[in-house]
């Protein structure tokens, strides 16, 4: 009766009435998304205890489909190429233990389980639009210690609940950027990033409510504010792409790839003319190269880094090299000049093909295509709520942004792309479901 009562209150009659373990499964799932960002240990576990509720009432998730054939398939090769690492040497880094291979399935098969059994939580719009605005609130914590660390000089930690939330936070000094409770600038971007779709989301669904517009608009320049105060280059691009998106207009479609034009210029004039790129292949005539490519290194340090990944590829194509190799295969392959300690390939694709192989790496991003490519005709081509396409958005943000970075070892973010990509997919089976659920 309390939960029924306190989701009247929300204005969700619809989830009032579901059964009681679901409530309280639900309960648990939203206040876990409320506290991922700030309390990560916290938010797990409510999620947790969501998920073990969902396998209670959920009994779509022991019926065999398509998508759950192919996340078996890469569960399969995660785990033939954990049980190989044990009884043989898949590498020659005597430093390197199986031992990594074991922790690294927990970056990947808990996800899939939970990919399927939050699906209930984000079964219609009002769901997911409740959701939405938990990870909105949840993201206020990076935002007023984002604002601390950069304006009034916040530094070393701040604790909360009588120090057992306990924040470490950078001086600005010792930092290219903000990085708030993420103690990074470019793991901060990348939840901020994110968040910036559905914050603009709520903007486009307040619309007629004028408090509520002021507040949804205010809250979304923050983000994008403090997005731009991460100093993060790799994620500056993706914050054009909610307008590109969600305004048909042909002339703001113009505005934006004239600007996107007008960053490539300044690219070209600040870093293309000042490595002396024109004159590469003089360099490559008169033997000169090392020294361009020493300059190149140190504006776009991403190209060897690259460079390793395919080696790494080419090498071991078919099992990989184990998880967390990578410092291990930089050091063996980067350039004499290079000093730099890196500790993954800087794009998410060749990382997981690097420890896995090609045939794990091109089957996950296959299943995630696949969402990406389905949804998408249904929530663009079939006018769906302004809601559903920013979480599309948010989604394509956190792919785009991998090409660059990998962020994705962070709980707190490949959790926040699992439940994004599981309310994508209950986009696509919103019937099937509802009608799953007892």
């Amino acid at each position: 009766m309390i939960l029924k009562k306190y989701f009247q209150f929300l204005s969700f009659e619809e989830i009032s009435n579901e059964v009681y373990t679901f409530k309280i499964g639900y309960l648990f799932f939203n206040s876990g998304l409320f506290l991922l960002l700030s309390a990560p240990i916290l938010g797990v576990i409510a999620i947790l205890i969501s998920i073990i509720l969902s396998s209670i009432e959920y009994k779509g998730f022991f019926y065999p489909n398509k998508i759950k054939k192919n996340f078996l398939l890469v569960s399969i090769i995660l785990l033939i190429n954990t049980f190989f690492s044990i009884f043989n040497e898949i590498n020659q880094f005597k430093e390197w233990q199986f031992s990594s291979n074991i922790i690294g399935l927990f970056n990947w098969i808990p996800f899939f389980i939970c990919f399927f059994l939050i699906q209930p939580y984000l079964k219609n719009e009002k769901y997911r639009t409740l959701s939405t605005y938990f990870l909105l609130i949840g993201t206020f914590p990076l935002l007023v210690t984002g604002i601390g660390e950069f304006y009034l000089g916040w530094g070393n930690q701040l604790s909360t609940f009588n120090g057992n939330i306990i924040w470490f936070l950078k001086p600005k000094s010792e930092i290219k950027g903000l990085s708030g409770l993420f103690n990074n600038p470019n793991y901060a971007a990348s939840w901020l990033t994110m968040m910036w779709p559905l914050a603009i989301g709520t903007i486009l669904n307040n619309i007629k409510n004028k408090y509520k517009l002021v507040f949804s608009i205010t809250y979304s320049l923050i983000i994008l504010f403090l997005t731009l105060l991460t100093n993060s280059k790799d994620t500056l691009i993706s914050l054009f792409m909610p307008i590109i998106f969600l305004f048909n207009q042909s002339f703001l479609r113009l505005l934006i790839l004239g600007s996107i034009i007008t960053f490539i210029v300044f690219l070209y004039e600040k870093y293309f003319i000042k490595l002396g790129l024109n004159s590469i292949l003089i360099s490559i005539w008169e033997n000169t190269i090392d020294n361009d490519l020493k300059n190149i290194s140190e504006i776009f340090p991403r190209i060897d880094i690259w460079r390793v990944g395919l080696i790494a590829i080419f090498k071991k194509p078919f099992l990989g090299w184990g998880a967390a190799t990578f410092p291990f295969i930089y050091a063996l392959y980067k350039n004499e000049f290079t000093n730099d300690y890196i500790t993954h390939a800087h794009n998410l694709f060749f990382e997981t093909a690097i420890n896995y192989g090609l045939i794990f790496s091109i089957s996950l991003f296959f299943i995630i295509t696949k969402v990406l490519i389905k949804s998408w005709k249904i929530i663009f081509n079939k006018n769906k709520n302004f809601i559903d396409k920013c979480w599309w958005i948010s989604l394509f943000i956190f792919i785009f942004n991998h090409i660059f970075d990998v962020t994705y070892y962070d709980v707190r973010i490949s959790l926040l792309f699992w439940i994004i990509l599981a309310g994508l997919y209950t986009i696509i089976n919103e019937e099937q479901i509802t009608n799953n659920i007892k």
